[in-house]
C-alpha cells in the first residue's frame, strides 16, 4: 500500500504534513482490514471450536483467557507489521516521491 501511494504521501508531506501524521494514516489504513478480519475470525473460532469439543473427549468448548491471549497477541503483531511501513513512508522525501511519478 505504501508503494502504491508514495506520490500522495510525497505531496501530502510536500504541502506541510508532518512525520507522525503520516504514520498515522498509514497505521490507520492499514488496521481497517485487521478490524475486519477479528470481527469475522472472533466469532468463526468461538464456532469451530464448539465443534471441535463436541468431537474431543474433556475439551472446553470456550476459554476467554485463551481467546483474550490470542487476540493481543494478534494485534501486536499486526501493529508492528504496519509500524514498519508506516515509519518508511514518513521518512519519504517529498522532491523524490513527486519526481517518480
Amino acid at each position: 500500500m505504501v508503494a502504491r501511494r508514495t506520490s500522495e504521501i510525497g505531496i501530502r508531506m510536500a504541502l506541510g504534513a508532518n512525520r507522525g501524521r503520516v504514520v498515522l494514516m498509514v497505521l490507520r489504513d492499514s488496521m481497517i482490514p485487521i478490524t475486519i478480519g477479528f470481527i469475522v475470525g472472533v466469532p468463526v473460532a468461538i464456532g469451530s471450536a464448539r465443534v471441535i469439543a463436541s468431537q474431543l473427549y474433556a475439551v472446553k468448548s470456550y476459554d476467554p483467557l485463551i481467546l483474550l491471549t490470542a487476540i493481543a497477541v494478534l494485534v501486536v503483531c499486526a501493529v508492528l507489521a504496519a509500524n514498519f511501513p508506516a515509519r518508511r513512508a514518513a521518512s519519504i522525501n517529498p522532491i523524490r516521491a513527486l519526481k517518480s511519478e
